[in-house]
């Protein structure tokens, strides 16, 4: 794997591992996108901040909403905001992976996924 990123656009592509499997190749790349790494915080900080208004107006509502259920953790008779939760969906903030078969590039493997949503 490679210790040192390529850059594509704001994305770094910084490891591609591979193994033999039988008679299938699989190829797992890694990325990182430190910009929407800071998209997900802002989306996340207004989130939480919504959240905190509606648990003090109807936490009844809340059961149903699974955009508001994650950071949640409920009692027989309270609703609170899990700490631990929110932690956990910060460490993947920016990490995205793949998962191949292709002897592209790890760049070209990304920029392909990339252009995907051109496809659909």
């Amino acid at each position: 794997m490679s210790a040192s990123g390529e850059k594509i656009g704001p994305s770094l592509i910084f490891g591609r591992l591979w193994k033999e499997l039988g008679i299938k190749k699989v190829i797992k790349i890694f990325c990182l996108n430190t910009k929407q790494a800071r998209k997900d915080a802002r989306d996340r900080k207004a989130l939480i901040e919504s959240l905190k208004e509606k648990i003090k107006n109807d936490p009844d509502k809340l059961i149903g909403n699974k955009g508001y259920r994650k950071y949640l953790k409920f009692s027989r008779d309270t609703v609170a905001i899990d700490q631990d939760k929110i932690e956990a969906d910060c460490r993947f903030d920016c990490k995205w992976a793949l998962k191949t078969n292709t002897d592209l590039s790890a760049a070209q493997t990304a920029l392909k996924y990339k252009e995907l949503w051109q496809v659909e």
